[in-house]
């Protein structure tokens, strides 16, 4: 065991570690590296706890420790992480003191025992009361070698390494960078909303809103980054009626969040009408002006000059530039079933072709 000035060093760069650059695997190995340093371990494994689809997934690992990750990525490791309390908030778990013996658990018996590891420690890794992030284990060769010092040392700095686990607290200082954000929610693969730390909640943000069905469209095309205008619930907000909408993509492997979709205040509102602004999410959508004009119920020649007219105000030379431009400012309201009342939703599914020259950014 390290010295008390070596262990501090070492839980220093940990937390640099926990808020620095790079994905959840970099910082994993990363911190394993630190730990390293300060508790010896012959085998480590790092991995972080989907909720969604009820697994723990490997961020970082050192040792011989593939056969293992293939066994705890079955249903039957993770039914044995559960057994063994490895989802639950306890103390550091030493090998010998485990609620099951070790000789009943596949993971020794059949991997770590033949693998030649003897010993360890294991810890559930927490950021909150009840919020979860994964666990980490440490595992040596020799037998009963693990102290109560190594235990409790690793028990001061589970939640630092848990910080690397918890991508929403990394999220939530993202989304606090997006200009005049009022509110904003976390959006998992299942379709479920988690909140934005310093951010409020919002009722165009509810699970299975308009809006949401919007931002899963953008991020089932592979878009990474998106920005679109979306008028407020029956009138409040700003008087022009609109809000901004950013979508930026976080999916990854790891876990179950896949975007943040963070609301602003639209501080230079367009010049166009919110009509105007559906036409114009209608032509970014790939609609033809015969499709615009029956939906609307309009004609044609009608929503022709419009388009002239909108391209006009904005100074587009054509509906592509119109287009280009729109997508680069975020100024359109997108298609939405919703947005034309007696159509239905099948008759409003979204386009995936888009206006000659314009290509997807």
């Amino acid at each position: 065991m390290a010295d008390a000035a070596t262990r501090q060093l070492a839980a220093l760069d940990i937390v640099d570690i926990a808020g620095g650059p790079g994905t959840v695997e970099e910082r994993g190995t990363a911190i394993l590296d630190a730990l390293g340093k300060v508790v010896r371990f012959d085998a480590a494994w790092l991995a972080a706890h989907d909720p969604e689809r009820q697994r723990h997934a490997p961020v970082a690992s050192d040792g011989a420790s593939e056969p293992l990750r293939r066994y705890f990525l079955s249903d039957a490791g993770e039914a044995e992480i559960e057994l063994t309390g490895l989802c639950a908030r306890r103390r550091v778990m030493l090998a010998h003191d485990t609620p099951v013996p070790l000789g009943e658990l596949v993971a020794w018996s059949d991997y770590l025992w033949p693998a030649g590891l003897q010993d360890g420690l294991a810890v559930a890794l927490f950021t909150g009361p009840d919020r979860h992030v994964g666990f980490l284990c440490l595992l040596r060769e020799d037998e009963n070698s693990v102290s109560r010092e190594d235990g409790e040392f690793v028990a001061w700095l589970s939640p630092r390494i848990a910080a690397v686990l918890d991508r929403q607290r990394a999220l939530s200082a993202v989304a606090r960078l997006v200009r005049h954000a009022v509110a904003g929610v976390i959006l998992t693969r299942a379709g479920n909303v988690l909140s934005l730390d310093g951010l409020a909640r919002h009722p165009l943000l509810l699970a299975g809103s308009g809006l949401l069905a919007i931002a899963v469209d953008h991020l089932d095309r592979g878009d990474r980054h998106v920005t679109f205008l979306w008028p407020t619930i029956g009138g409040a907000g700003p008087a022009h009626g609109l809000l901004r909408v950013t979508v930026i993509s976080c999916a990854n492997d790891v876990d179950h969040l896949r975007a943040s979709v963070i609301l602003s205040a639209v501080d230079d509102p367009p010049a166009l009408s919110h009509t105007d602004l559906r036409v114009v999410g209608a032509l970014v959508d790939g609609w033809p002006v015969a499709r615009i004009a029956a939906a609307a119920g309009s004609t044609t020649t009608a929503v022709e000059e419009r388009v002239r007219r909108i391209s006009a105000t904005v100074g587009a030379v054509s509906v592509p530039a119109l287009v280009l431009r729109a997508l680069r400012q975020g100024r359109y309201i997108p298609v939405h079933p919703a947005d034309l009342p007696g159509r239905t939703a099948a008759g409003f599914s979204r386009a995936r072709t888009w206006p000659a020259g314009v290509t997807r950014g």
